[in-house]
């Protein structure tokens, strides 16, 4: 959440005279608000944000619509955006409990096939803990190799793991073939 803004560039363009290339100026730029994933469960906080937000002279920049007909159309909008994100939320956590299942029925084999398959979702959760169970089954080198081989960079904490355990069985030369 609140990660970028989007600004619609509307007017005011002109081309410059020393490479005829078109450029729009901004004299003052000022972002604020919240992020709409955190008005996900909070309606009544959105239509008050959105009444607040009409205040301001940006808004009078559409004369073909209505306040409330835009406000119906940003929560339209932030509706579909943060059920999306819900879904997502929800297919990453059972991937992560699929994974985690198989880890504890030592199916490491179906684990990495789940995690690489599922690269966008597990990617949020290649963390720490999940570095410790391969380890604790002995399968981590396994793990580091399926994803590389897959074309998947490697953490932080996987890569500096892989190196460790290649490192204590003197096998450095290894890393040069994921170089």
């Amino acid at each position: 959440y609140g990660e970028y803004i989007k600004i619609q560039l509307i007017g005011r363009q002109q081309r410059q005279p020393g490479d005829e290339l078109w450029y729009t100026v901004l004299r003052y730029v000022q972002c604020f608000g919240v992020p709409a994933g955190v008005l996900e469960d909070k309606p009544i906080l959105l239509d008050s944000i959105l009444d607040y937000a009409f205040q301001y002279p940006a808004f009078r920049l559409l004369p073909d619509i209505s306040a409330e007909k835009f406000k119906l159309k940003i929560i339209s909008y932030l509706q579909s955006s943060i059920s999306k994100q819900a879904i997502f939320r929800r297919e990453t956590a059972k991937l992560e409990k699929d994974v985690s299942t198989s880890l504890r029925n030592n199916q490491p084999a179906t684990a990495i096939t789940l995690i690489i398959t599922n690269a966008k979702h597990s990617i949020a959760f290649r963390n720490s803990a999940l570095i410790h169970e391969f380890v604790k089954i002995g399968q981590f080198q396994t793990y580091a190799r399926a994803l590389l081989t897959a074309g998947l960079k490697l953490n932080t904490d996987e890569a500096i793991e892989f190196a460790t355990e290649l490192d204590k069985e003197k096998k450095m030369d290894v890393l040069d073939q994921y170089l």
